[in-house]
């Protein structure tokens, strides 16, 4: 039965219901005290350790954003490589005048909102949007990517 299980349902659901089963089993003794968290606590180093070893920031050159203008700034990953997070950042200060248009993942070659929930690709890279609604003064602008092998 536990063929045919794994077969439908697949290994890793599998290990998580019996890893369920067992903590039930378990629900008499000081295991099964343990809290979410505290699960989570002795897992995620593990987990960071694996999957975010080679993570790595990749920034762009700064970016001139002119008097009453915008810019679209994009920074990608390494190919093969996948973003994980990233943002913008104005060099400058006393930005009051720069209003962020869009700051999201690249998915597909494209803005987030272009997405098809559940059915992209990782990210490749950050896009940013930015107007500069000052008359007088320009300012600039740094985009990164954090991205992951």
């Amino acid at each position: 039965m536990r063929n045919r299980l794994e077969e439908r349902l697949g290994r890793p659901l599998t290990t998580a219901l019996m890893a369920g089963i067992l903590v039930f089993a378990m629900a008499g003794s000081a295991a099964a005290a343990l809290t979410i968290a505290q699960i989570w606590d002795g897992i995620r180093p593990k987990a960071d350790a694996r999957y975010l070893q080679n993570t790595k920031v990749f920034a762009t050159d700064r970016v001139l954003i002119g008097t009453t203008s915008g810019e679209t700034i994009i920074r990608n990953c390494p190919k093969g490589w996948q973003a994980l997070g990233g943002g913008g950042d104005p060099v400058s200060q006393n930005t009051n005048d720069l209003d962020v248009v869009y700051n999201g993942p690249m998915v597909d070659g494209d803005n987030l909102v272009a997405a098809d929930p559940g059915k992209n690709p990782p990210a490749t890279g950050w896009k940013v949007r930015v107007v500069n609604n000052n008359g007088s003064v320009s300012y600039e602008v740094v985009v990164g990517v954090i991205c992951s092998p």
